[in-house]
């Protein structure tokens, strides 16, 4: 996998630079851990996506185990491959998607469950499944959100832009 790719700004003196380096090379590396959470490469598709969605300079927010420079608040956490006990039943979201008032907070606040929906979803019996699964994420007072792996593949950008828009509304 190549290295995540950021903009630098311009003319910074060298100490700053380092500092920029460091503080790039810290994100790249929580990214990185992130990723090999993920099971499917469309997971890490949909997951780059919002990595860059939430960066960019129009939406100057962090993932999950990432410290903002600008000490944002609230933050955006991502968790990939979440455990959701419902009753005596366990799950795993592919992401949760949650408001937090910093990166460190144990509050959450509007979290949702992300799934994006391989393959293996079109199966005999995976849609009832999948609709049993979202009826017990709704008793927990999770919203769910399914994206096709179609839709992760080729147009990642506006999952994020959903997802986005649910978590904060």
């Amino acid at each position: 996998m190549s290295a995540i790719q950021l903009r630098q700004p311009a003319g910074l003196c060298e100490d700053a630079e380092s500092y920029l380096r460091n503080a790039l090379a810290a994100e790249e590396s929580a990214v990185r851990r992130l990723l090999e959470h993920c099971e499917s490469p469309l997971e890490q598709l949909l997951l780059l996506a919002m990595w860059q969605f939430w960066h960019a300079e129009a939406h100057p927010r962090h993932l999950a185990a990432m410290v903002s420079p600008r000490g944002e608040s609230p933050c955006l956490l991502i968790e990939p491959q979440r455990a959701v006990a419902t009753g005596a039943v366990h799950y795993r979201a592919d992401f949760m998607v949650s408001l937090a008032d910093g990166p460190t907070s144990k509050e959450r606040h509007n979290s949702i469950v992300v799934e994006v929906d391989g393959k293996q979803h079109d199966e005999p019996g995976a849609v009832s499944r999948d609709r049993r699964r979202d009826r017990a994420m709704l008793a927990l007072g999770l919203r769910v959100i399914r994206f096709s792996g179609s839709e992760v593949h080729h147009r990642a950008d506006r999952c994020v832009e959903e997802i986005d828009a649910l978590v904060r509304g």
